[in-house]
């Protein structure tokens, strides 16, 4: 769900294109690499075929919430809310209605991250 949520909130389709596989195979090599160090055998705790089965399940995580905070990760502080840290923090405020509030100037680009996830993430089996 991190690798997915990371991927889909800081690349555009276009990166994901070319880079997409090379990333999360990166991802992949670091994680079995981190586990060896720790002292573990990596194909018992996730091999790249369980990896390839985990991203397919829960995959569709990662994509609601890029799709969710893309308005925000886009938008130049000024477009922020001033109290958007007090309104997640108090866990009083809905999420969705928090990231939606962000008015950015930037919404063609918005609605394209947002449509380009979805068409890639229905691709690769996520939804």
């Amino acid at each position: 769900m991190d690798i997915v949520y990371l991927l889909f909130t800081c690349t555009t389709k276009k990166t994901r294109d070319v880079h997409y596989q090379s990333l999360l195979r990166g991802y992949f090599d670091e994680l079995t690499s981190t586990l060896r160090a720790l002292g573990c055998d990596p194909e018992e705790v996730v091999s790249w075929s369980v990896f390839q089965d985990q991203l397919k399940s829960h995959g569709r995580f990662g994509i609601g919430m890029a799709l969710v905070t893309t308005p925000l990760f886009l938008a130049d502080s000024s477009e922020v809310p001033a109290n958007i840290d007090e309104l997640m923090e108090n866990g009083n405020s809905n999420l969705v209605d928090i990231f939606s509030s962000v008015n950015t100037k930037k919404l063609d680009e918005v609605k394209e991250r947002i449509s380009d996830g979805l068409f890639d993430s229905i691709q690769l089996g996520y939804l």
